[in-house]
């Protein structure tokens, strides 16, 4: 037979909090108020780094600008950036003119820094018809800022 007398005067001890469970739970706390604070600063640096980049609009634009003096129509079809390598892939499709035949290729914009991109166009059968060999370079810079100047920043304190 088992002894339950000292079970009778055992009693739950519930929730006890410590001194050390406090303390974990406060920096628990602080560590994830520091987390949200890094993150919206995060948001906020990616938010104003892409301000300098062109939209892919002003980018196809910008290229059928460039390459509008080939012969026959060119038309971007696809512009797409890659964060990764700062850089902006352009599809384009052009008419070769020895053959008549529609042909699609691509060009690679690469930053520079500032939000200038540049990329050059080496397709040879694009660059027939306009006797380069050498290649066709396509720049793409951002609209200048307006700075502010001194009356700017003192209209602007209450």
């Amino acid at each position: 037979m088992i002894d339950d007398s000292n079970d009778k005067n055992h009693k739950p001890r519930g929730c006890r909090f410590t001194i050390g469970s406090l303390l974990l739970g406060i920096t628990l706390v602080a560590l994830f108020i520091a987390f949200l604070l890094v993150q919206r600063d995060v948001r906020q640096l990616q938010r104003i780094g892409t301000l300098d980049k062109p939209s892919s609009s002003e980018v196809a634009a910008s290229v059928e600008n460039y390459v509008s003096i080939h012969p026959k129509p060119v038309k971007v079809s696809d512009v797409k950036y890659s964060s990764d390598n700062d850089s902006f892939k352009v599809w384009y499709t052009f008419v070769d003119t020895t053959t008549g035949e529609s042909l699609k290729s691509d060009v690679i914009l690469k930053g520079e820094g500032f939000g200038s991109y540049v990329g050059c166009i080496k397709k040879d059968r694009f660059l027939a018809p306009l006797q380069n060999k050498d290649g066709l370079w396509l720049g793409i810079s951002p609209p200048p800022t307006k700075l502010l100047t001194n009356n700017d920043q003192q209209s602007r304190v209450p």
